[in-house]
């Protein structure tokens, strides 16, 4: 009776993942039309945090989620703080606008995206490489992941107002030693979250959940995407297409694999 009643939870929290991304994929369409409506832009921050937490509890148990997203938002805050106080060692310095609450000049929203990202490079990289690669060798997919997922983050929140760099580029004002730090800073926090066992997911059979990180991946790369075409941000695009939509595809066919 116990571990139906397991069973059933574990369903019921797979079928509200699917009815988030189901419901960010509308709200998506919706904001379209209402970009700067901030009650939406809230909704469509909070969905992916949710779902993904209910994905690291199901893939990793409760208690080794809420270690992760603790321990992995540690690390992001400390490497904010240190990026905003002192400058990307490669990037140069750049600064948040109009950040709605903060610590220390971190916006809580980007504490609260950290692990976020770290557990879906993270998780796409255990679907591409399947049972290869130790650590090290993961670590530094993981990193590519993030990068290739950068390209096209960075230059929409800067074109956006979200935040600007001191030094800029020919890439749409974001400076490229800034993705070099990006490979270094997720690599480096990605390798201490998997050589603690922080980050530790057995990858389950069941192709539903499999499919959640690779699929949440695609959305936000898509998302990116059509963003970069009504900003007429063509090269962008074009990197979305060829380089991050790859990496996408690459998850979604280990989840089949």
């Amino acid at each position: 009776m116990k571990d139906g009643g397991v069973d059933n939870k574990r369903e019921l929290a797979q079928i509200a993942i699917w009815a988030l991304i189901g419901i960010y994929i509308v709200l998506e369409l919706v904001k379209l039309f209402f970009y700067n409506h901030i009650v939406l832009n809230i909704i469509l921050f909070g969905i992916p945090v949710t779902a993904l937490a209910l994905h690291a509890i199901l893939s990793m148990s409760f208690r080794r989620a809420v270690i992760f997203f603790l321990f992995a938002g540690a690390l992001g805050f400390t490497g904010e703080w240190i990026g905003i106080k002192y400058g990307d060692l490669v990037g140069g310095g750049y600064h948040y606008r109009n950040t709605f609450f903060d610590i220390a000049g971190v916006p809580l929203a980007v504490t609260l995206y950290w692990p976020v990202f770290l557990y879906l490079g993270a998780s796409m990289t255990n679907l591409i490489l399947r049972d290869s690669g130790g650590v090290f060798i993961r670590a530094c997919v993981d990193g590519i992941v993030l990068v290739a997922f950068d390209l096209l983050m960075d230059p929409i929140q800067v074109a956006a107002g979200a935040w600007y760099w001191e030094e800029t580029s020919w890439y749409y004002d974001v400076p490229i030693g800034n993705f070099l730090g990006w490979f270094f800073t997720t690599w480096f926090f990605c390798f201490i979250l998997r050589r603690t066992g922080v980050y530790f997911v057995i990858l389950e059979e069941k192709r539903a959940l499999l499919l959640v990180t690779p699929l949440l991946y695609t959305l936000f790369v898509l998302v990116f995407i059509i963003s970069g075409i009504f900003m007429q941000m063509n090269l962008l695009v074009f990197v979305g297409l060829f380089v991050t939509l790859p990496i996408a595809l690459l998850g979604i066919r280990g989840a089949f694999t």
